[in-house]
């Protein structure tokens, strides 16, 4: 009988006749319930930092497609030109689409285009490329 009640707690814990074994398994459990909490921890930084870019990618969508409509009806284009013409002028110039996009939106807002509409929104893009920074003037 002796031998089934130690077989049953063959783990250590709580026998009082190996304290050292008790102590040992006590910790290795600890440490791997650290190990879980960290790598947990980590798969949530990972989920927030996925979230926050799903997030940018949907707040910066809608100026490219606004951007992207805007070329297509003065140009009379299909999407995906529409959308090359953007990229190619934020990957010459070294500025996020979103960037360019949001630019070339407020500048489309605030110009007086007279009669030569495309020779005015052909302008207003090539400047995007010419000027720096991440943000509006």
């Amino acid at each position: 009988m002796h031998s089934i009640i130690a077989a049953r707690h063959d783990d250590g814990v709580g026998d009082e006749r190996d304290p050292h074994r008790t102590t040992y398994i006590a910790e290795q459990r600890r440490i791997h319930a650290e190990q879980r909490a960290i790598r947990a921890e980590d798969r949530a930084e990972a989920a927030e930092r996925r979230i926050a870019d799903l997030e940018y990618a949907l707040d910066s969508r809608a100026p490219i497609d606004q951007a992207k409509g805007v070329l297509m009806g003065v140009f009379d284009l299909e999407p995906e030109p529409a959308f090359q013409a953007l990229a190619w002028v934020s990957q010459h110039a070294n500025i996020k689409l979103a960037t360019i996009a949001e630019r070339f939106l407020a500048d489309v807002r605030h110009t007086e285009f007279g009669g030569r509409l495309r020779e005015e929104v052909t302008r207003v893009l090539a400047a995007q490329g010419r000027r720096r920074g991440p943000h509006l003037p």
